[in-house]
């Protein structure tokens, strides 16, 4: 059994090295082969370099914000607005091109 494995591993080996001797020979399939390994580290590269700071140019973004919150009086609590919470605190944020709305 393992006799047989080391055949087979033998005329794996032998095609392999026969495949890259006929590849490296011809220009054409070389440069084929050296394109078909650059693609996908140059596309892997693209999308690292893409996602690596994604909110760096979203100060052009713009975003409008409505506040339809009408509040709300609780007895316990008093007046809770949180949308003119959001809003303000918006207002305080520079990431984005905040566009407020009336």
């Amino acid at each position: 059994m393992f006799k047989r494995a080391i055949a087979y591993l033998s005329v794996i080996f032998a095609i392999f090295a026969r495949d890259v001797k006929r590849v490296v020979r011809n220009p054409v399939a070389l440069v084929i082969v050296l394109g078909m390994i650059a693609m996908p580290s140059a596309y892997a590269w693209y999308v690292v370099v893409a996602n690596w700071d994604p909110y760096s140019n979203t100060t052009a973004m713009k975003v409008a914000v409505a506040n339809e919150d009408a509040g709300y009086d609780s007895p316990e609590a008093g007046r809770l607005d949180v949308g003119r919470s959001v809003v303000d605190q918006l207002h305080d944020n520079h990431d984005m091109g905040w566009e407020f709305t009336d």
